[in-house]
């Protein structure tokens, strides 16, 4: 459970005083973050906001605006935080003065996010005490500390985005992939995690497979998949992404590909297609299949022919 730093020598003095005796209470916030929910992480986002909402109720000079706060969600990107979105916003309104953070790593793990939030803090006239680091806004040699330790946590994020991304590659290796069952499969629980076949969702891959093949095209196949889903329980909205993602997943006849597509970004998250930037696995005979190879490959044979046509098409149209 992380540790809370004491609170001697930090306490602000009123920003605003002395008007005919009269003292002007700070507006204070704090902001609140854990990037998992496991137990451990529970417990210190917990004792964060309960410490900061004490803090600022028991101070005299201060009243709380609102403990701003993010369970569950990395620090990397800003517009993934509601929390964190919703203090700048109230910043911008001029309802804070001053706001309270545990650490530079809690505020962002993202340098570039990290400058341009404490530049709208400072347009603003708020100021933000960094608690671990003990450093104000509004040092005048804040603007190196903060290059130096949110370039820090933000390498610390990449250290474990790479740690996270060699353990799937291990799983991979073994041919037990960690990832998430596809539509017509349920994971049973244990340590096997093994896959099981959901019927009510399996018969329609079946159906839209067999579909495919009676049209001989993928053209109207979404409709058709609609239409059933109308009269059947238990059905879902298809659309033409959703449709042409099952036909081409080999999942269905009981194997897996992994790592079709790899991050390039580990800021932004962005996702591009693994064009041999990562070790690919194809791991036969994972789980039960839910169509037969036969109707697989037929299915493949017509996305491929559209393909074809669809290149013809739009080379013709260059001409």
């Amino acid at each position: 459970m992380e540790r809370i730093i004491s609170t001697r020598n930090i306490m602000p003095q009123s920003m605003l005083t002395k008007a005919l005796g009269k003292t002007i209470k700070q507006r204070a916030a704090a902001y609140c973050r854990v990037s998992t929910l496991d137990e451990e992480q529970e417990l210190s986002f917990e004792s964060q906001c309960n410490y900061y909402r004490t803090f600022i109720n028991k101070n005299k000079d201060m009243v709380l605006v609102d403990i701003y706060s993010d369970h569950g969600i990395s620090g990397l990107k800003s517009e993934t935080r509601p929390g964190f979105m919703k203090m700048l916003e109230d910043v911008k309104k001029d309802l804070i003065d001053v706001i309270y953070v545990k650490s530079i790593s809690r505020f962002s793990r993202n340098a570039i996010e990290c400058r341009e939030a404490v530049n709208i803090l400072n347009r603003h006239n708020v100021k933000i005490l960094f608690e671990q680091e003990g450093i104000w806004s509004n040092n005048p040699q804040f603007d190196l500390v903060l290059g130096l330790l949110s370039a820090a946590a933000q390498e610390e994020s990449n250290s474990k985005s790479q740690i996270v991304a060699w353990a799937l590659d291990k799983f991979n290796e073994r041919g037990t992939p960690a990832r998430a069952c596809s539509y017509g499969y349920r994971k049973l629980k244990g340590p096997q995690r093994e896959w099981e076949i959901d019927e009510n969702a399996a018969k329609r891959v079946r159906y839209g497979f067999k579909m495919c093949v009676k049209l001989g095209t993928t053209r109207g196949l979404v409709k058709i998949m609609n239409d059933y889903d109308a009269t059947h329980e238990g059905g879902r909205y298809w659309d033409r992404r959703i449709v042409m993602n099952m036909l081409e997943n080999e999942t269905y006849i009981g194997d897996i590909k992994t790592n079709k597509y790899c991050t390039v970004d580990y800021i932004t998250g962005k996702q591009a297609k693994n064009n041999g930037r990562k070790t690919q696995y194809y791991i036969e005979g994972h789980h039960q299949p839910i169509i037969s190879k036969e109707l697989f490959y037929k299915v493949q044979r017509i996305l491929e022919e559209e393909k074809e046509t669809w290149k013809k098409s739009l080379k013709n149209n260059q001409n």
